[in-house]
């Protein structure tokens, strides 16, 4: 008989505490404030981070997964080819997207749906960049945060202009995003990473246009500076390994020791660490110290 009246309380208790167990439900107010968010684009992730909305994070594509604290976050697809039907499940306020996003029609069944839809253009200079954060924020009821974080990498990129005016050099700068034995994939012009390149006083010293491969055969137009994307930097056995490197050894970077790693989530474009990175690669790049 204890036994059974035990058992009967602790069913009553486990009954009345079940409200209090269950996750309280989002108010339609609190929504309308911060909504819940799909944001497409591994720039636009990484600031929407920066800004603190992690927490009315949907979904994201597929490559934006490589940002620490994203990849358990659903995937809504690639970023030229994205899944309506998936973003569509994750019952989002609102897609937030990079202007590369698609394909369009795909993307208009959602605003028939009523889901907003905000797009933000790649920045091609400074003034656009902050203007877009602040976009990116209002968009998520993050205006003070935006705010903060313009303020911040405004600071950083004072420093870095301080620090370019002390050069009369404008150097060209060679990107590597990849190899494959003496192939290499370069960043040709156009490229989102040309935004960092601007800031520093550099330019692209790749021919083409857009992401292209250099075979083995084909011309590798020398630079002063060379970028290489961290991992293949390792892949290629780090700065010292490439003066040994049958296509690089005879680029005047390298053998100079002008080689900077940039990860991989850079090249898609200006991110909440931008400032500090040109900071790094303005020094580097025109041989100054980081304080005048």
């Amino acid at each position: 008989m204890r036994v059974r009246y035990f058992l009967l309380y602790v069913l009553l208790c486990c009954t009345a505490c079940e409200p209090l167990l269950k996750p309280a439900p989002v108010s339609s107010a609190l929504r309308k404030q911060m909504p819940r968010a799909i944001v497409l684009g591994l720039p636009w992730v990484a600031l929407a981070q920066a800004m603190g909305a992690s927490c009315q994070l949907a979904g994201v594509d597929y490559s934006s997964h490589q940002l620490p604290g994203v990849a358990k976050l659903p995937g809504v697809g690639f970023l030229r080819s994205l899944l309506v039907n998936e973003m569509t499940a994750l019952q989002p306020d609102i897609v937030i997207m990079s202007a590369e996003a698609g394909p369009r029609p795909q993307l208009m069944r959602l605003h028939y749906q009523g889901i907003g839809l905000k797009q933000l253009r790649r920045p091609a200079v400074r003034e656009e960049f902050f203007e877009e954060i602040l976009a990116l924020g209002i968009a998520l009821g993050r205006r003070h945060q935006a705010d903060s974080l313009r303020t911040l990498l405004a600071g950083q990129f004072a420093a870095v202009d301080s620090l370019v005016a002390r050069s009369a050099i404008r150097p060209q700068v060679l990107v590597i995003h990849g190899a494959s034995g003496d192939a290499l994939l370069l960043h040709g012009r156009g490229a989102p990473v040309e935004f960092l390149l601007a800031q520093v006083g550099a330019f692209n010293a790749a021919p083409h246009t857009g992401m292209q491969i250099i075979g083995p055969k084909d011309p590798l137009p020398d630079a002063a500076f060379l970028l290489v994307e961290d991992s293949t930097l390792v892949q290629l056995g780090g700065v010292e390994a490439l003066k040994q490197h049958k296509r690089l050894r005879s680029l005047r970077a390298v053998q100079q020791g002008k080689v900077l790693g940039i990860p991989a989530t850079y090249l898609y474009g200006p991110g909440p660490q931008a400032g500090h990175f040109c900071l790094r690669f303005a020094g580097k790049l025109h041989g100054l110290p980081l304080a005048p």
